[in-house]
């Protein structure tokens, strides 16, 4: 089970009048930002975002770096996420992965996302 320090965010993303909502679970060394923008990203299993439904002009992809390997990971912005129910102004980008993250945890954020709420 989870440490009693592990914070796990409540996170709802609106993209093309569709919405995703899931668990997002704080880890500090998150620290992904898609590169032209260097806004944070969120990293989601593929399982949890539709990702067919996201139009391809709308993807970018952001490098990343893991003990396991590195790569690219598919990333969109979507037009309004919310987190415990509060919008993130500043904006952020979801990240698509296609492996899996670790136990019951199915999506990733840095520290960053969630320092105003």
């Amino acid at each position: 089970k989870y440490h009693p320090k592990t914070r796990i965010h409540k996170v709802t993303v609106c993209y093309e009048n569709t919405q995703y909502s899931f668990n997002s679970m704080v880890d500090t060394g998150c620290n992904l930002k898609e590169p032209f923008s260097g806004l944070p990203v969120i990293v989601a299993e593929k399982e949890l975002i539709h990702e067919n439904e996201i139009k391809s002009e709308k993807i970018r992809l952001v490098p990343y770096k893991t003990l396991s390997g590195e790569g690219m990971l598919k990333a969109f912005k979507p037009e309004k996420i919310l987190i415990d129910g509060k919008e993130i102004k500043s904006g952020c980008y979801i990240g698509v992965s296609n492996g899996k993250l670790t136990n019951e945890i199915k999506s990733l954020m840095g520290s960053e996302i969630t320092e105003g709420l």
